[in-house]
């Protein structure tokens, strides 16, 4: 990834996607390629109302919406694809920086070179990954109350292989 121009990606000798390496990273076309490109977190919902150009609310099954970054007026099942990196970790009492704010608890972190790897259960029920860099501050302790967020455009949309 950090050397071609262009990647494709193959599975079971088909052509999943084709394109450069941030691209494929940052969108890839559905759930094969986000995984087998790196670690990513999954929401599951459907699009709901446009919230300002752009910007949809995506309604998830446990109440939680979240809003994303899409075009798309399809009314399908999609899949949220978020990578760790792009999850802000903040502590409880920390104010919102963006809207899509998420509490949880902490039940896993470890530092692994220059990055801290958080392991949440969300009060959803959701288990997630969010990743910050190293910078010194203490590590997440098990048990932790915990929010994450991230940006609408900070999730890739790909439609769903599976009902939810």
């Amino acid at each position: 990834m950090s050397l071609a121009e262009r990647v494709i990606v193959m599975n079971r000798g088909c052509i999943m996607q084709e394109g450069g390496p941030v691209e494929i990273y940052a969108r890839p076309a559905n759930r094969f390629v986000a995984e087998f490109i790196g670690r990513t977190n999954w929401f599951a919902g459907r699009l709901g109302e446009e919230t300002s150009p752009g910007i949809r609310r995506f309604v998830r099954p446990n109440g939680d919406d979240l809003l994303v970054a899409a075009e798309s007026h399809l009314s399908a099942q999609y899949d949220l694809c978020v990578r760790p990196e792009r999850i802000v970790v903040q502590a409880e009492s920390e104010s919102a920086t963006t809207p899509n704010l998420l509490n949880g608890t902490v039940v896993g972190a470890a530092a692994i070179g220059a990055d801290v790897h958080v392991y949440v259960l969300l009060d959803s029920g959701e288990r997630i990954v969010a990743t910050r860099k190293n910078s010194g501050r203490p590590i997440e302790r098990n048990g932790d109350a915990i929010r994450v967020a991230f940006a609408p455009a900070d999730g890739a949309l790909i439609i769903s292989e599976s009902p939810i």
